[in-house]
């Protein structure tokens, strides 16, 4: 009798499903490294469990043959079949009842996911994204989409899916979806069950509103000894109706509001060490509807220095 098992693996490999087929006697094996491993019937075979005679010639000192003598033996070899390292199970047993040895899958999916996209400091609501799409009876398209107020966030955000089941330009209301912040990505789910009917996507358009912004910076300002400027406090006297906003920031000389260092009204505010000797306030006004406008009267800012680096300009 054979006493090593039919099967062993390594220990990077685990045996995930079994697949028995009837007709043929075989066992198919998938493994958790993608290989489909066969067990024949014969193999399988001899590690039946059941009664079996053992028959056999014996010789003795003077190697004279005797009769053949015979032993009725009963064996069990059930868990011989595949050998597991440590801490590896088989997870899956599937019976096949129809003539062929693999399994068909009934349908073909493919996913397409955008980019992650920003609509910008600006950004004020979306609007209603739309597309054509072509679908039949046996195919379908899914829509997703996802928002939040920072790439981080989005990527761990769940999607909220629109699915579409007729053919033709469809639109997608994203009002709901405004108040979750400016950053977005769009997923395409796209099935068929016929090879020769596939659902198409085309024409795709995600648009979105700015705010209408206004900027205001002050001219340069100079210390007079050329020391770095480390920080100070802004305040102001500002009418900030409903659907209005302003930001203040800090700049060492640039007009670019993305070179701009944020800041609070108020607060106590850090420069980094090597922010230089020159220094403009910046604001940026922001109108919701045409109706209200902020406004600023007056401002003032206290800079950390000694008494000898006053502003001279």
């Amino acid at each position: 009798m054979r006493t090593e098992p039919i099967l062993k693996l390594n220990n990077e490999e685990e045996i995930r499903s079994l697949f028995c087929d009837p007709t043929s006697g075989s066992v198919l094996v998938g493994t958790s490294q993608g290989r489909i491993l066969l067990i024949n019937q014969l193999s399988s075979n001899a590690y039946l469990s059941g009664n079996r005679t053992i028959y056999a010639s014996r010789k003795n000192c003077r190697k004279e043959e005797s009769e053949i003598s015979h032993i009725n033996i009963k064996y069990g070899l059930r868990d011989r079949i595949a050998e597991l390292a440590n801490k590896m199970v088989i997870t899956e047993l599937k019976s096949v009842s129809n003539l062929s040895s693999v399994e068909k899958y009934t349908k073909i999916s493919g996913i397409f996911t955008t980019p992650v996209l920003w609509a910008g400091e600006d950004f004020g609501w979306w609007d209603n994204m739309s597309w054509n799409q072509i679908v039949s009876g046996n195919s379908r398209a899914v829509m997703a989409i996802r928002v939040a107020t920072s790439e981080e966030n989005l990527l761990n955000s769940a999607w909220i899916t629109n699915e579409e089941i007729t053919s033709g330009a469809k639109i997608w209301n994203l009002d709901r979806f405004s108040a979750m912040g400016s950053y977005a990505q769009i997923k395409i789910v796209l099935e068929s069950d016929i090879e020769s009917e596939n659902p198409t996507i085309s024409n795709l358009i995600l648009p979105y509103y700015s705010k209408h912004a206004s900027y205001f910076f002050t001219t340069k300002l100079s210390m007079t000894k050329g020391t770095s400027i480390k920080g100070g406090l802004l305040t102001a006297s500002v009418s900030v109706p409903r659907n209005t906003e302003i930001k203040w920031g800090v700049s060492n000389g640039s007009t670019d509001w993305n070179d701009v260092i944020p800041v609070t009204l108020d607060k106590l505010f850090t420069l980094p060490d090597n922010f230089g000797d020159r220094l403009r306030i910046g604001a940026k006004l922001f109108v919701y509807d045409n109706e209200r406008y902020p406004t600023i009267d007056e401002f003032s800012i206290a800079f950390d220095s000694d008494i000898d680096n006053l502003i001279n300009k």
